[in-house]
């Protein structure tokens, strides 16, 4: 093998390797996320803000408001989405 492709082969290994943990990191934290959300009461609609020793944990609840005509869903109002595609 030539220098070129052990180095190629090196920085896909290691890109390989960065991938995995991202992933690994992302379901870490999105675990950390659901257990931190179930110890808080959140409001309907709000801010709920408390003190978490060192931190300061902030959780904004906005209501998800869907606009249908018919089976068509025109607007979402939590992504701010609107949806021009028709069904008759």
């Amino acid at each position: 093998m030539t220098e070129k492709t052990l180095q190629l082969e090196r920085l896909c290994s290691n890109l390989a390797a960065a991938k995995h943990a991202e992933g690994e990191a992302k379901r870490q934290r999105l675990q950390f996320e659901d257990e931190i959300s179930a110890l808080i009461a959140t409001k309907e609609e709000g801010v709920d803000t408390l003190d978490a020793g060192g931190f300061t944990v902030s959780v904004t609840s906005k209501p998800t408001v869907c606009y249908y005509i018919g089976k068509t869903k025109l607007f979402n109002s939590s992504s701010g989405i609107l949806n021009h595609s028709r069904s008759y």
